[in-house]
C-alpha cells in the first residue's frame, strides 16, 4: 500500500469453514520465522469478504517484527496457519453514544472494521475517526475511508502527521496534540484508542481527567504498552480537551497523577 511497508496481506480460508469475526477480533499466526517458532502472533482483522471466504489484515513492517516480514514476503499461494478470531469485540455496549476513533499506524485496522460494522448496521450516531501517521507517505486506505465517508454522512476523519511536509494541508503533529482540534465536546461521546501505546497512555488518562467516564474510554495497545506519560503533559491534554471547564482533584490536590 505504502513505499515506507505498509501491506494488505489477503489469505483465503482453505479448509472448508466459514470465516466470521467482529470488529476488534484478531487471529493468531502460526510460523516458523528466522529459526524460531511464533505461535498465535495476534493480527487484528481489517476486513472479511462478503462470501466469508477470505480476509485481509494491515501489516506494517518493522525491523524487529519478524513475522511482519514473513507475512509481506509470502508468494501467491503459500500455505498459513491460523487461530480463528479471538478477543474481545470493540462494539461498545451503549447506541445511544458518538464514537470518537483515535488511531495511531496499523492500529487503524480494527477501528475501519468497527465503523464500517456500524455504519453498514445502519448506525445513526456520529462516528470520527482520527488517524496518526508519521509521513504523508505513509497514508492509504484513503480510497476505502473516502467510500465510507460518501455513503454514511454521520462519520467522517482526519489524518494526522507528525512530520509533514511544506506541502500538507491536513493536521499536524502528533494525534496527543491534534485531538482538541477534532473533539469539540466530550459530552455524549464514547472513545476507542487503538495503536501505540505511549499515544494512549497520554490521551485515555487525559480523558478520564478530564470528566470522561472509565468504562467509555476503550484502550488496545499494539505496542509501547508500558509507555509512560508524564504528568504535566497529560494535565495539559485535559485542559485543552475539557476547555478549561475541569479542574481534577487529583491534579489540585497532590499537583501530580
Amino acid at each position: 500500500l505504502t513505499d515506507t511497508g505498509t501491506y494488505a496481506v489477503t489469505l483465503e480460508v482453505v479448509d472448508g469453514q466459514p470465516f466470521r469475526y467482529l470488529p476488534g477480533q484478531f487471529i493468531g499466526i502460526e510460523a516458523d520465522v528466522a529459526g524460531a517458532r511464533q505461535r498465535r502472533t495476534p493480527y487484528c482483522v481489517l476486513w472479511a469478504s462478503e462470501d466469508e471466504t477470505a480476509f485481509t489484515l494491515l501489516v506494517r513492517v518493522t525491523p524487529d517484527g519478524p513475522l511482519s516480514k514473513y507475512l509481506t514476503s509470502l508468494a501467491r499461494g503459500a500455505l498459513v496457519k491460523f487461530r480463528s478470531p479471538t478477543g474481545r469485540t470493540m462494539i461498545p455496549r451503549e447506541d445511544d453514544t458518538d464514537l470518537v476513533l483515535v488511531a495511531t499506524g496499523v492500529g487503524v485496522s480494527p477501528l475501519y472494521s468497527l465503523a464500517s460494522y456500524l455504519l453498514d448496521e445502519g448506525a445513526t450516531r456520529r462516528i470520527a475517526l482520527l488517524w496518526g501517521l508519521r509521513l504523508a507517505e505513509d497514508i492509504c486506505l484513503t480510497p476505502a475511508l473516502d467510500d465510507l465517508a460518501a455513503r454514511h454522512p454521520n462519520f467522517d476523519y482526519h489524518i494526522s502527521l507528525s512530520q509533514p511536509d511544506s506541502r500538507w494541508r491536513g493536521l499536524a503533529g502528533r494525534v496527543t496534540e491534534t485531538a482538541p482540534e477534532v473533539i469539540d465536546s466530550l459530552e455524549g461521546k464514547q472513545f476507542v484508542l487503538c495503536g501505540n501505546g505511549a499515544m494512549i497512555n497520554q490521551l485515555g488518562p487525559a480523558l478520564r481527567l478530564a470528566g470522561v467516564k472509565e468504562w467509555r474510554v476503550y484502550e488496545e495497545s499494539f505496542f509501547n504498552s508500558r509507555a509512560t506519560a508524564e504528568p504535566a503533559t497529560v494535565a495539559a491534554l485535559r485542559d485543552r480537551l475539557a476547555g478549561g471547564r475541569v479542574q481534577s482533584p487529583v491534579l489540585a490536590g497532590r499537583g501530580e497523577l
